[in-house]
């Protein structure tokens, strides 16, 4: 058995989207049942074949507790992404207000489609207590469902929009190819009431200079 930070230590290229996945999987549970977990770091995460938390305990005020430890996942999570191409650092309690001061820069290198900038944002600016798996499945099915997807970047309240384009890219597709459809459709017809009004000036020039 291991920390998470030993863990980090030595493995530079394990699938941090997965291993946190399922810590919020296993913290869903844990608040379902009434409980939350006391501290959420590198240092009471432990891995012994699979992730999981050092202790949990009996909460008085779940909805407080649930917020709590969502944010300071969420930190961990964030934190473990941007440092470790270099050297694993525990971001779990790092000040809210620096995360979303730095938002824009972290926005810029974030890459990959499990790494959602729009979760990011709905715990930092929205104060959102979505978990992450919820977060990311609900986004998966959108994303694969059939017809036009509405786009997960709906999900998130309104107080964040300025971050967010108001329609997602397959609507934004669908838009452009009617315009273009609007275009062609009307194409003839004025070429042809082009042609026709070319033909009457010409025809009444002609009259005109000829009498």
């Amino acid at each position: 058995m291991e920390t998470l930070e030993q863990y980090f230590s030595y493995c530079k290229d394990c699938d941090i989207s997965f291993i946190f996945y399922q810590l919020y999987k296993k913290m869903k549970i844990i608040h379902s049942n009434g409980m939350y977990v006391p501290l959420v770091d590198s240092s009471h995460v432990f891995y012994d074949g699979d992730f999981s938390f050092d202790s949990i305990s009996l909460s008085d005020d779940i909805a407080s507790d649930k917020k709590r430890n969502i944010l300071s996942l969420t930190k961990l999570f964030l934190g473990t992404y941007l440092s470790l191409s270099t050297e694993f650092r525990d971001f779990s309690s790092v000040n809210t207000d620096w995360f979303c001061q730095n938002m824009n820069d972290i926005d810029s290198i974030i890459t990959g489609d499990d790494f959602l900038p729009e979760y990011f944002h709905s715990v930092f600016l929205d104060n959102a207590d979505n978990y992450y798996c919820d977060f990311i499945d609900e986004w998966k099915k959108n994303r694969n469902s059939p017809g036009l997807n509405h786009g997960y970047k709906k999900v998130l309240s309104n107080s964040g929009s300025k971050f967010y384009q108001d329609q997602s890219e397959p609507i934004k597709d669908v838009i452009v190819e009617k315009r273009a459809a609007f275009i062609n459709y009307l194409f003839y017809p004025v070429l042809i009431l082009s042609l026709v009004l070319l033909g009457f000036v010409f025809y009444t020039c002609f009259k005109y200079l000829s009498i």
